[in-house]
């Protein structure tokens, strides 16, 4: 994709009118994450809302913000987003692939080198 998920959502927001906000949440599992929650409120398509969590807060924000645009994409206001793609399951299938490099790239960890030789 062109833009980030995060821009892609925050343009078309601003297209629509829609209210929207990021608020950090706490990590209650004591894993080192950053935990997210994303809100977008309209007035003619609903309210949509969204958790993420990332080993970078970064990849927490795009993660949350990706997993509106597959709740809006469901909504005939996907076209005021600047997805640049034909069809509303062409831009899913983008959006999903996004998402799941995000949490690729945001969830990779080190190997346990000793876990490795208990296994072996």
């Amino acid at each position: 994709m062109e833009k980030t998920l995060a821009a892609i959502l925050e343009e078309g927001a601003v297209k629509i009118g829609a209210k929207q906000s990021t608020v950090p949440l706490p990590d209650t599992t004591n894993s080192n994450l950053f935990c997210v929650k994303r809100t977008l409120e309209t007035r003619d398509y609903g309210n949509f809302e969204a958790f993420a969590s990332s080993s970078k807060k970064k990849s927490a924000q795009h993660l949350a913000a990706g997993k509106i645009l597959l709740q809006i994409l469901d909504k005939p206001c996907w076209s005021h987003f600047p997805f640049r793609l034909p069809s509303a399951e062409e831009a899913k299938i983008a959006v999903e692939n996004e998402i799941d490099s995000l949490k690729n790239e945001g969830m990779t960890v080190s190997e346990n080198p000793v876990g490795t030789l208990q296994n072996m």
